[in-house]
């Protein structure tokens, strides 16, 4: 992952550095006796695959193969294709990351359930999988609030070089800000997340403490001097600064939790959770990039699903949707069928349309809809008693 990706401090806004996208493919295939496969593809960068969230390891139970590919420009692109089974009653995957490792502490949360009920009529099976929400608001709320004024929006349509004194004292004062700000808010969340422990006033005056370094003497002519440099050099020159400020910052905050007289092991526990609390934003930000396909198949029939959007928009292959008068139709939507390159024809609902004789329904979205709210994923399918 690029440094500059990563901090608040680089004006990302002027493009000195361009966040990549991964795309995630990922396929659960459901079988009678309650056996899962899962499947995964992750297309993007090699360093954003590597560095960003989590990814399917072997370490963490996938069979792995890589294959990097190069194009005329030199850029590489890695593709992973994962694939795991689940044997029946088998504990499922709910994150990408090695079980209890740190990682698995920051990395996007999808736990899956399926549960089986044996009826009279038949077997229902009903799969879940929600995605967990990503903290987000309430610390990117401080960039756009600095960032997009007025005032900072139209310097950051200058070119660096071109930038006056002032215009770059004034960008460079607004990204120390949205930094600080940043800060201030893992603190809070770290403060609040152990309030039985950590009192008001511990917790207030290790924000002080933490803005304090922000204020310090040369800070600002730093990041002044950046802004006139090329990007290979701010790409190192901010690495070393970043690093500079977070250990000023963790001192700081250790300081002052000493001198509230808490124990070393609530301070301990406090830094920890506020290096967890940056760690898991950054991987927010590199999953605002992201995309996901997630396809289902599963034993008999759909008989309800909540995919939202319209399926024929997925790049997988599908033609234009046409009309099957053999669907059974619910409520006023008609469902129509997607007709396959491989001939295969998959239902192609709306959100309040009801799949009628498929065994697959596909979800697709991007990292944004996991910013403070969950993405679940719900479809039940029925296979009538005696079928073969």
């Amino acid at each position: 992952m690029n440094a500059l990706k990563c901090l608040t401090l680089v004006p990302a806004l002027m493009l000195l550095a361009a966040a990549g996208c991964i795309k995630r493919s990922e396929t659960i295939t459901i079988f009678e006796d309650g056996r899962l496969r899962l499947t995964a593809e992750i297309v993007g960068d090699p360093d954003d695959v590597y560095n960003g969230d989590a990814m399917p390891t072997a370490e963490s139970g996938w069979q792995i193969e890589d294959r990097v590919e190069t194009d005329s420009e030199g850029k590489r692109e890695l593709t992973r294709t994962a694939t795991r089974e689940i044997a029946a009653g088998e504990e499922i995957p709910d994150s990408y990351a090695p079980p209890n490792s740190r990682l698995d502490l920051t990395a996007l949360q999808f736990p899956t359930t399926l549960t089986i009920e044996h009826r009279n009529d038949g077997t229902y099976y009903r799969f879940r999988r929600t995605y967990h929400r990503r903290e987000y608001s309430a610390v990117q709320y401080w960039k756009d609030r600095i960032m997009e004024s007025d005032d900072i929006k139209d310097i950051t349509q200058v070119e660096p070089q071109d930038l006056s004194d002032e215009q770059r004292a004034r960008l460079a004062r607004a990204l120390i800000d949205v930094e600080a700000d940043q800060t201030a808010a893992y603190i809070e969340q770290t403060g609040l997340a152990m309030a039985d422990t950590v009192s008001q006033e511990a917790l207030l005056h290790a924000r002080r403490g933490a803005l304090n370094a922000y204020k310090a003497g040369g800070l600002l002519d730093q990041v002044v001097n950046l802004l006139g440099q090329d990007d290979d050099k701010i790409a190192q020159e901010v690495e070393r600064l970043e690093a500079e400020l977070h250990e000023q910052v963790r001192r700081a905050i250790e300081t002052a939790l000493r001198d509230a007289n808490l124990r070393k092991p609530v301070i301990d526990q406090f830094l920890e959770r506020y290096e967890l609390a940056r760690e898991a934003f950054e991987i927010t930000g590199d999953l605002s990039d992201e995309s996901w396909f997630v396809g289902v198949e599963m034993p008999g029939r759909i008989i309800a699903h909540n995919s939202f959007g319209d399926s024929s928009q997925f790049s997988h292959g599908m033609l234009e949707p046409q009309e099957d008068e053999n669907v059974t139709r619910h409520g006023k939507a008609q469902s129509k069928v997607a007709v396959m390159k491989n001939g295969k024809r998959q239902i192609v609902t709306t959100q309040h349309e009801y799949e009628t004789r498929s065994n697959k329904v596909a979800w697709e979205f991007d990292g944004r809809a996991l910013r403070d709210r969950d993405v679940v994923l719900m479809a039940p399918s029925f296979v009538p008693k005696g079928t073969d």
